[in-house]
């Protein structure tokens, strides 16, 4: 039933994984200070009733796996500092109200398994690097709403099963 985080000091937090996980009461979340975080695995995991995300620093953070999965009132995701993130299975997985994301430095990353699984309402995707990428299952499916097929590297993919299914590029 927590529907207000009241401000709290998390200047020296290194994992932030699973924070607010199935707080799905919560609207808000005040302004947190996370430039020391480097897990941020499940933070918002199903916080359905968020609708903003306030600024975070996450230029540390190698693990966002699941990190908004099941934010389904959100409609939008600040700018996040995702350089050295590796893992990005499932990040935004049923965010069906999401309609655009920032631009995301995914260049370190390997594993994007189920990365915009479900997100019915995305309209376009910003240009990701997936040099490095290895696991791309599910990637963009059931994101039936997409006007335009993202471009990737897909070079060295080991695993890219239905990563289009339910869209409109389903091969």
């Amino acid at each position: 039933t927590l529907t207000t985080i009241p401000l709290l000091n998390t200047s020296n937090g290194t994992s932030f994984s699973s924070m607010f996980w199935n707080c799905e009461s919560l609207l808000t979340i005040p302004l947190l200070n996370t430039s020391k975080g480097i897990d941020f695995n499940a933070m918002f995991l199903n916080c359905i009733s968020l609708t903003s995300i306030p600024q975070l620093k996450t230029s540390r953070g190698t693990n966002f796996r699941s990190m908004f999965s099941e934010c389904k009132s959100l409609t939008t995701i600040p700018l996040l500092d995702t350089s050295k993130g590796t893992n990005f299975y499932g990040m935004f997985f049923n965010c069906t109200s999401l309609t655009s994301i920032p631009r995301l430095n995914t260049s370190n990353g390997t594993s994007f398994s189920s990365m915009f699984w479900n997100c019915e309402s995305l309209l376009t995707i910003p240009l990701l690097n997936t040099s490095k990428g290895i696991n791309f299952y599910l990637m963009f499916g059931n994101c039936k709403s997409l006007k335009t097929k993202p471009q990737l590297n897909l070079s060295k993919a080991e695993n890219k099963d239905d990563m289009f299914w339910g869209t409109p590029f389903e091969e």
